[in-house]
């Protein structure tokens, strides 16, 4: 029985769907893979989810907003979409030049996030007491990057 477009949707891999999946990627191709290996999909966003940890922990506290499944941010969930479009498709062959440049926007994203040039709205690390860590204050962060070019 083969997987339809209306199903691969409501698929849900915790903070992603299949829906955000399709956003950026043909639908077709998702249902292709995960009718050969019905584990990929999910191994992909959660490898997205780790790259967004990696990426952004010391600056966002990250495991809230994957925690969600309703008002998520969805800049973060375009991010989150994309890597694991990527992570899905791992080494195919003739991946399209939009999805190319999705993968390239994506990166350019997180590394400006990380920077402090964009801010991606979510919630500050704290301490065990609840006040936010200072040291990862947009502030500190440009401070500290004029200090290491300077």
């Amino acid at each position: 029985m083969s997987l339809t477009v209306a199903e691969l949707k409501v698929l849900s891999f915790g903070y992603l769907t299949g829906a955000d999946l399709k956003q950026f990627c043909p639908p077709q191709l998702l249902i292709k893979i995960y009718e050969v290996d019905s584990d990929a999909l999910n191994t992909g966003c959660q490898f997205a989810y780790s790259e967004l940890k990696s990426s952004l922990s010391n600056r966002y506290n990250v495991d809230l907003e994957l925690a969600l499944t309703t008002d998520r941010n969805q800049l973060c969930v375009k991010i989150a979409a994309i890597l694991a479009i990527r992570n899905i498709l791992g080494d195919a062959q003739n991946i399209s030049d939009k999805m190319l440049s999705d993968f390239t926007w994506a990166d350019k994203q997180l590394i400006s996030i990380r920077n402090g040039q964009i801010a991606l709205g979510l919630k500050i690390p704290e301490d065990t007491d609840g006040n936010t860590l200072a040291n990862y204050s947009n502030a500190n962060l440009i401070s500290s990057n004029f200090q290491t070019l300077g």
